[in-house]
């Protein structure tokens, strides 16, 4: 657990700005694999995959784990705003919605990176948001492009 009990507690349950952090239940590793980095956000929590937790409760948790939370406490924040019934319909049935709400929570994952100068992995990123995961919502060659842009553009402030 990260001594800086500001980013990262740990007392009956795992905690990151105050947003509960849970693993995955095994009944869902068929569809996400456990040994995998990965997050979810649902319900005002996060879930992550075991190996995602398992870094997480580390004395010093890899920087990685902690951007992927950077990035799913951006979708909560969005399914607040937008209504959660009303995100998760666009989110599902809306390619460009997806999309755009993807590159928003990477945008979050990337400003956690760059402050720290640490990389972001865009090809792998880029093969994640064009995979069958996300409905296959853009191709791998334009995914990377937009990972690319967005990445060299952005200020860390």
């Amino acid at each position: 657990m990260l001594k800086d009990t500001r980013i990262l507690s740990q007392s009956k349950e795992l905690t990151y700005k105050g947003i509960k952090i849970k693993k995955i239940p095994w009944f869902l590793w068929f569809v996400f694999n456990p040994r995998k980095r990965w997050g979810m956000a649902s319900h005002s929590q996060i879930y992550v995959s075991p190996k995602v937790y398992n870094y997480l409760i580390t004395n010093s948790p890899d920087p990685l784990s902690i951007a992927l939370l950077e990035h799913e406490i951006t979708h909560l924040k969005r399914k607040r705003q937008l209504g959660e019934s009303n995100h998760s319909r666009k989110y599902l049935l809306s390619r460009s919605f997806r999309l755009q709400e993807e590159l928003i929570a990477d945008r979050a994952m990337m400003l956690y990176l760059k402050k720290r100068n640490l990389p972001f992995p865009i090809e792998k990123r880029a093969k994640k948001i064009s995979s069958v995961l996300y409905f296959s919502m853009i191709s791998y060659s334009e995914a990377k492009l937009k990972l690319t842009k967005m990445w060299n553009t952005l200020k860390a402030s």
